[in-house]
């Protein structure tokens, strides 16, 4: 994956994983955009590859929810950018800061550039 991101962005991956490492115990929130889908498969092939990851995919646009049940010890890797529930999905995320802590969920979102602005300005509280 290296080859397709600059020194910066190669830095803060390292600094996600390091997170990674440090979350074991309580939520974590990582919010990610890429401009192409040949760019989102890379991301998320990366971060499959890690052993505390794992691949959700939403049955609902109350993903929140669903992942209230599963097991909260690993990351779940949630590649949003070709979804076609995003804008429900994006609502549901709006509000979802405390459901996140409670369940202590850890999660990875991956967004198209335009859904993550869009979600930026409408739910800040996620980016606090």
């Amino acid at each position: 994956m290296k080859e397709h991101l600059t020194s910066s962005e190669n830095i803060a991956f390292r600094n996600i994983e390091r997170i990674m490492r440090l979350r074991k115990s309580s939520s974590a929130l990582f919010l990610l955009s890429t401009n192409t889908q040949r760019l989102s498969s890379i991301f998320e092939k990366h971060f499959l590859e890690l052993e505390s990851t794992k691949s959700f995919t939403p049955q609902s646009s109350n993903l929140l929810y669903e992942l209230s049940s599963y097991d909260n010890s690993f990351f779940y890797f949630i590649n949003l950018y070709a979804n076609n529930d995003i804008e429900a999905i994006m609502k549901t995320l709006q509000f979802g800061r405390d459901f996140i802590a409670q369940y202590k969920l850890k999660l990875i979102f991956l967004f198209d550039a335009e859904h993550y602005q869009k979600l930026q300005e409408n739910a800040y509280d996620l980016f606090s």
